[in-house]
């Protein structure tokens, strides 16, 4: 079998790779950053042309006018969590698996949460700026406290595998754990020792409010200005999710009349961030450009996760992650 592999893939796994299978590494972001993302025509031709039966990709598009065109592509491993540029419908109807690789970033995003919350909390971008300017108020010891974690309350709104790895964390400091997930697994909330409360309920007792649900119709626009308002004056508010999540012109406003402590912000409702947006101009906010899943170890995790998948595939198993698990039927019929 033949693999052609443009996901970022780490060396240890696609030399596992070799083993198992034929296999052609293109990257879709090489080593001098520049994209070489196949799309089209060119994506069809090159799959059908070296007879690819395996496709372990991250950032291509399949819609239904690639997978219609293909004529051995079998399975596709797509290496990551979310937002997949790929028709599972047409896939299914060609009896190809989709797997993915959920879950391979969580640590990554759960510890860029803990460091946002203990930025803005402790004021440390807000010092950081001060002392870099040549200025050491003399009584920053008392202007610049912050708060501590330890007694406060938490609130978790989505208790996946980032949200649950959150509030394991949390959990360390002596953290309060109230959750907010209709889906939420009994045990994830036993081992935090956390209440599952209405969201309202959440938004009114937290000193920290911190978002990891998924966006879907279901929670686009979940927190609202009116939810946001239920908040405490000293509460803080973070969002690691998705920026469409959150009504963002009532977070800037409500930041603006502070009345909300601050908030720490990776993922805004645009993306890049308008360089004209309100938000840019608050000093109660910090800042970051949606990287809170891009650790440098995130890409062993998706290798690791894709291969074994490929793995799996190989030995006649049904992926442990599967997109489209009605074409499971059609292949593993016993």
């Amino acid at each position: 079998m033949k693999a052609l592999v443009t996901a970022i893939f780490e060396h240890e796994y696609l030399e596992k790779l070799k083993e198992k299978v034929e296999v052609i590494y293109e990257p879709w972001l090489n080593a001098e950053g520049k994209l070489q993302i196949k799309q089209g025509d060119d994506l069809i031709n090159y799959l059908n042309e070296n007879n690819i039966d395996i496709f372990i990709c991250e950032a291509d598009v399949l819609r239904r006018n690639i997978l219609e065109n293909l004529k051995t592509l079998k399975l596709i491993v797509c290496a990551k969590g979310t937002e997949f540029f790929i028709d599972f419908e047409a896939a299914t109807e060609k009896d190809m698996i989709v797997a993915y690789t959920p879950g391979r970033n969580a640590n990554s995003v759960a510890e860029f949460t803990i460091g946002l919350i203990l930025a803005i909390t402790r004021d440390i971008v807000k010092n950081h700026n001060i002392v870099s300017n040549r200025k050491w108020p003399i009584l920053s010891a008392f202007s610049e406290r912050g708060i501590e974690l330890n007694g406060k309350t938490a609130g978790i709104v989505g208790l996946g595998a980032i949200g649950y790895r959150v509030g394991t964390i949390l959990k360390t400091f002596g953290i309060k754990i109230l959750v907010y997930d209709p889906y939420v697994k009994e045990d994830r909330l036993k081992n935090l020792e956390a209440r599952q409360v209405d969201l309202d309920t959440l938004m009114k007792d937290s000193d920290i409010v911190t978002v990891h649900a998924l966006l879907t119709d279901e929670t686009k626009g979940l927190i609202s200005k009116e939810k946001l308002l239920l908040m405490k004056p000293t509460a803080y508010f973070i969002n690691t999710s998705r920026g469409k999540i959150v009504d963002e012109a009532g977070l800037i406003e409500i930041l603006e009349e502070k009345q909300i402590r601050g908030a720490a912000l990776d993922v805004y409702a645009r993306e890049p961030i308008k360089r004209k947006s309100q938000l840019l101009e608050l000093e109660n906010v910090i800042h970051t450009s949606h990287i809170g899943g891009s650790s440098a170890d995130v890409p062993f995790y998706s290798s690791k996760m894709a291969y074994e998948e490929v793995l799996r595939y190989l030995e006649g198993k049904p992926p442990k992650h599967c997109l489209n698990p009605d074409v499971l039927k059609n292949i593993f019929k016993n």
